[in-house]
Protein backbone atom coordinates (compact mmCIF):
# COMPACT_ATOMS: atom_id res chain seq x y z
CA UNK A 1 0.00 0.00 0.00
CA UNK A 2 1.74 3.14 -0.68
CA UNK A 3 1.64 6.45 1.59
CA UNK A 4 -0.76 8.92 1.50
CA UNK A 5 2.05 11.28 2.73
CA UNK A 6 4.15 13.12 0.53
CA UNK A 7 7.91 12.39 0.39
CA UNK A 8 8.80 16.09 2.01
CA UNK A 9 6.30 16.35 4.65
CA UNK A 10 7.58 12.59 5.43
CA UNK A 11 11.27 14.11 5.43
CA UNK A 12 9.81 17.16 7.33
CA UNK A 13 8.36 15.19 10.09
CA UNK A 14 11.13 13.00 10.36
CA UNK A 15 14.03 15.88 11.16
CA UNK A 16 10.85 17.28 13.50
CA UNK A 17 11.03 14.44 15.38
CA UNK A 18 14.94 14.47 15.86
CA UNK A 19 14.44 17.77 16.25
CA UNK A 20 12.27 17.33 18.99
CA UNK A 21 14.18 14.87 20.95
CA UNK A 22 17.07 17.24 21.40
CA UNK A 23 17.60 18.55 24.91
CA UNK A 24 19.54 21.80 25.99
CA UNK A 25 19.95 22.19 29.88
CA UNK A 26 22.42 23.17 32.14
CA UNK A 27 24.87 21.53 33.51
CA UNK A 28 23.64 18.82 35.97
CA UNK A 29 25.74 20.41 39.04
CA UNK A 30 24.31 21.49 42.66
CA UNK A 31 25.64 24.93 43.06
CA UNK A 32 24.14 25.93 39.30
CA UNK A 33 20.82 27.66 40.37
CA UNK A 34 20.33 30.29 37.89
CA UNK A 35 17.17 28.52 36.91
CA UNK A 36 16.00 31.54 34.96
CA UNK A 37 18.68 32.25 32.57
CA UNK A 38 19.64 28.82 31.64
CA UNK A 39 16.02 28.35 31.02
CA UNK A 40 15.76 31.13 28.63
CA UNK A 41 18.71 30.90 26.67
CA UNK A 42 17.96 26.79 26.40
CA UNK A 43 15.07 27.81 24.60
CA UNK A 44 16.99 30.23 22.35
CA UNK A 45 19.45 27.70 21.60
CA UNK A 46 16.91 24.83 21.19
CA UNK A 47 14.79 27.07 18.32
CA UNK A 48 18.20 28.85 16.95
CA UNK A 49 18.94 28.65 12.91
CA UNK A 50 22.61 29.17 12.12
CA UNK A 51 22.26 30.31 8.38
CA UNK A 52 24.03 32.93 6.38
CA UNK A 53 27.09 33.81 7.46
CA UNK A 54 27.74 31.11 10.14
CA UNK A 55 30.47 33.22 11.75
CA UNK A 56 28.96 36.24 13.06
CA UNK A 57 25.68 34.23 13.55
CA UNK A 58 26.89 31.95 15.52
CA UNK A 59 29.79 34.02 17.02
CA UNK A 60 26.57 37.05 18.47
CA UNK A 61 25.15 33.35 19.57
CA UNK A 62 28.25 32.52 22.00
CA UNK A 63 28.82 35.94 23.01
CA UNK A 64 24.98 36.47 24.23
CA UNK A 65 25.07 32.99 26.07
CA UNK A 66 28.15 34.29 28.12
CA UNK A 67 26.61 37.34 29.11
CA UNK A 68 23.02 35.91 29.78
CA UNK A 69 24.20 33.02 31.93
CA UNK A 70 27.74 34.71 33.69
CA UNK A 71 29.09 31.55 33.93
CA UNK A 72 31.79 29.66 31.43
CA UNK A 73 31.11 26.08 32.39
CA UNK A 74 27.41 26.37 31.97
CA UNK A 75 27.25 28.45 28.64
CA UNK A 76 30.12 26.05 26.63
CA UNK A 77 28.32 22.97 28.40
CA UNK A 78 24.74 24.58 26.89
CA UNK A 79 26.69 25.83 23.63
CA UNK A 80 28.03 22.20 22.70
CA UNK A 81 24.52 20.76 23.02
CA UNK A 82 23.05 23.45 20.45
CA UNK A 83 25.94 21.90 18.27
CA UNK A 84 25.07 18.87 19.03
CA UNK A 85 21.33 19.64 18.07
CA UNK A 86 22.27 21.04 14.43
CA UNK A 87 24.53 18.02 13.81
CA UNK A 88 20.79 15.75 14.72
CA UNK A 89 19.12 18.10 12.70
CA UNK A 90 21.26 16.96 9.17
CA UNK A 91 23.26 20.45 9.23
CA UNK A 92 26.36 18.89 9.84
CA UNK A 93 28.53 21.20 7.87
CA UNK A 94 27.47 24.15 10.00
CA UNK A 95 27.99 21.85 13.25
CA UNK A 96 31.39 21.64 12.13
CA UNK A 97 31.67 25.47 12.07
CA UNK A 98 30.04 26.29 14.95
CA UNK A 99 32.13 23.72 17.01
CA UNK A 100 35.65 25.32 15.17
CA UNK A 101 34.21 28.55 16.37
CA UNK A 102 33.50 27.34 20.18
CA UNK A 103 36.68 25.40 20.63
CA UNK A 104 38.52 28.87 19.65
CA UNK A 105 36.33 30.91 21.96
CA UNK A 106 37.45 27.89 24.90
CA UNK A 107 41.05 28.66 23.55
CA UNK A 108 41.03 32.13 24.05
CA UNK A 109 39.51 31.82 27.68
CA UNK A 110 42.24 29.41 28.52
CA UNK A 111 44.82 31.72 27.79
CA UNK A 112 45.82 33.76 31.40
CA UNK A 113 45.19 37.36 30.84
CA UNK A 114 45.90 40.54 32.68
CA UNK A 115 42.68 42.84 33.97
CA UNK A 116 44.11 46.24 35.73
CA UNK A 117 47.51 44.58 36.52
CA UNK A 118 46.41 41.32 37.92
CA UNK A 119 46.76 38.13 36.02
CA UNK A 120 42.56 36.84 35.90
CA UNK A 121 43.19 32.79 36.26
CA UNK A 122 42.97 30.95 32.91
CA UNK A 123 39.27 29.13 32.19
CA UNK A 124 39.22 24.99 32.99
CA UNK A 125 36.61 23.55 31.59
CA UNK A 126 34.32 21.01 34.07
CA UNK A 127 33.97 17.26 33.67
CA UNK A 128 30.95 17.99 32.16
CA UNK A 129 32.13 20.53 29.53
CA UNK A 130 34.36 18.02 28.43
CA UNK A 131 31.52 15.59 27.86
CA UNK A 132 29.29 18.11 26.48
CA UNK A 133 32.06 18.54 23.63
CA UNK A 134 32.67 14.88 23.19
CA UNK A 135 29.21 14.60 22.47
CA UNK A 136 29.28 17.26 20.30
CA UNK A 137 32.32 15.79 18.26
CA UNK A 138 30.79 11.85 17.70
CA UNK A 139 27.55 13.79 16.75
CA UNK A 140 29.58 15.06 13.66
Amino acid sequence: MKSKLPLKMTAFLCVAAVASCCKITPPPARDYRNTEASGKVAAELKELNVSGNVESAWKRTVDKTFVQLNDDNAAFYMLFQAIECASKRGDKETARHMLTILDREMEERRAPKLRSGREIPPYQPSLQVDKARAQAVLSL
